[in-house]
């Protein structure tokens, strides 16, 4: 393994690239044929602390989470450094790089073209689940008669992202039979039969201890998008104890994005509310740090 990273456009075009390899992504190696000098790692985010002092008493108050009741960050910033190889086999033959002295140049515009300044999803190579999502640029080149080195910056969002979707499909390959879980049976296009009052789900309805939890939303808080299919739009109540949210929302035909239902810091499932008729699917992708 080269320890290399793929670079995509967007979060669908990871999925799409598993049953369709043309999708357009660029890889460290295949495509720039670029070492990184050490195993490429993403720094950990800076947690966003908030401390007043106490006059005239000890230590200071920390009020970091008095409004989320959870821990924020600062987007992760740093960089990779990765070697301009001299020579590397393609199709069974030696390309030397270190005979052509223009390659270099090219292949340092090829790059600023591609990454500069671009919001892109970068994936690791032995991390392919999770994907990164945040801008890249291309900080330092610097080149002598042996090597020439290249630095890539990075200012992305403090968490990773599930490459795949609570709705999205079902990808066999990238699956992990011990830790993968299959959404879309619990999340999408769930009956709704309630015209009269509200019907309460726990949701998820198969889940009922903190491990499965934590597995099932990941550790960071999210928000889902919900899709209703209704003639007259349905009512869902959205509980959760843990952050004191008890919040009734009406639902139209369409796709809604709720940010007030966040799902975090739960260790039973959520209580969820529908009153209405037709059906709703909860869209969400989980994060890491």
């Amino acid at each position: 393994m080269r320890q290399s990273i793929t670079f995509y456009n967007n979060p669908e075009d990871i999925v799409k690239s598993y049953a369709n390899p043309q999708v357009e992504h660029t890889n460290t190696w295949d495509n720039w044929h670029i070492l990184p000098t050490s195993r490429p790692v993403f720094v950990p985010p800076e947690v966003k602390e908030n401390y007043i002092d106490i006059p005239g008493g000890n230590g200071a108050l920390d009020l970091s989470e008095a409004l989320t009741k959870y821990p924020t960050y600062n987007n992760r910033t740093g960089s990779f450094e990765f070697r301009v190889m001299n020579h590397y086999e393609k199709n069974g033959k030696l390309v030397l790089e270190n005979k052509r002295v223009e390659r270099w140049a090219e292949r340092y515009s090829e790059i600023m073209e591609y990454l500069h300044g671009r919001c892109l999803c970068a994936v690791l190579d032995d991390d392919p689940l999770w994907f990164y999502q945040g801008r890249f640029s291309v900080d330092e080149w610097k080149s002598d008669d042996t090597w020439s080195v290249i630095i890539i910056g990075y200012k992305v969002n403090p968490f990773k992202w599930s490459i795949t979707s609570s709705t999205g499909p079902w990808l066999w390959d990238p699956f992990n039979f011990e830790t993968g879980i299959i959404w879309d049976a619990t999340c999408s296009d769930i009956v709704i039969n309630s015209p009269n009052g509200f019907t309460e789900m726990m949701f998820p309805p198969y889940v009922r201890d903190e491990n499965s939890m934590k597995q099932f939303w990941g550790g960071v808080p999210i928000s889902p998008t919900i899709t209703v299919e209704s003639e007259k739009g349905i009512e869902i109540r959205f509980v959760n104890e843990y952050l004191g949210i008890d919040i009734s929302q009406i639902f139209k035909t369409g796709t809604t994005f709720a940010p007030d239902f966040i799902f975090y810091g739960q260790t039973t499932p959520y209580k969820l509310y529908f009153q209405g008729v037709g059906k709703v699917s909860i869209d969400f992708r989980i994060g890491r740090l």
